[in-house]
Formats: C-alpha cells, sequence, structure tokens
C-alpha cells in the first residue's frame, strides 16, 4: 500500500464521516437528521409482538419461516436441528455456516419445514429455542 493509498482511503473516511453529521453538528450515523426526522419507534410500538417459536424454535407466517436461535447456536448446528442443509441456511442469511449467533438471532429458513411442537412440548431430546 502506498502512501498515496492511505491519504486517499483517510479522505474518503472524513468525507463519510462528515456525511453521517446531523443538520446540528452531532453524529448521526443512521442518517435520519438527513431525512427529515425519519423515526420508526412509533411503527415499532404499533408493531404486534412476535409469534412464540415452536419447540424448535421454528416460527411459520404466510410468506415464510424463521428459526430464532439460542445462545450457542450457528446456522450450522440450527440446520441440523431442522433438518436442513447447513450451507443454504447459511447461504440463504449471508453468514458463514459456523457462525456464532446471539440468543434471540432470527435466521429465514430457504425452504418450508414441517410444523413441529408447541413451545414448552418434548422435542424427543432436541434442543428447545425459546
Amino acid at each position: 500500500m502506498t502512501r498515496r493509498d492511505i491519504r486517499t482511503g483517510c479522505a474518503m473516511l472524513a468525507v463519510l464521516a462528515l456525511t453521517a453529521c446531523g443538520p446540528d453538528g452531532s453524529f448521526d450515523p443512521d442518517l435520519r437528521g438527513l431525512i427529515g426526522g425519519m423515526d420508526t419507534a412509533p411503527a415499532a410500538a404499533a408493531a404486534a409482538p412476535r409469534p412464540a417459536p415452536d419447540a424448535r424454535g421454528v416460527i411459520s407466517f404466510s410468506s415464510g419461516q424463521v428459526a430464532v436461535a439460542q445462545a450457542g447456536d450457528t446456522p450450522a448446528s440450527i440446520a441440523a436441528r431442522l433438518g436442513l442443509d447447513a450451507a443454504a441456511l447459511a447461504a440463504h442469511n449471508a453468514l458463514p455456516a459456523d457462525a456464532p449467533l446471539l440468543a434471540g438471532a432470527v435466521l429465514v429458513l430457504p425452504t418450508q419445514v414441517a410444523a413441529g411442537a408447541p413451545a414448552g412440548a418434548a422435542t424427543g431430546g432436541g434442543t428447545a429455542i425459546v
């Protein structure tokens, strides 16, 4: 890397940092201040609560399904629990198959899985993700 490359990179970072400043000069990393005061808080407050997942962590919607992760899960461990291809689940969510997930992380399932037991029901030794 040359000095010119470093200077160019620093100049670009400075421009990006200035772009993220709000109208009053405060740091506005999501640029909401530049879009006329966009605020998602009212929409979030009015949204219906998330449905409870089944014992495997799957939530079914009319348009597809998601899986809710438990601490220590990876896309591969969720795929194994649901009988899905680990690489396909990871790719569908733009993650490596071994990426550690936080509890409550939501992965979109690339294909439908059969309905499972409701949350709190016996899972036959599987790990519940609620």
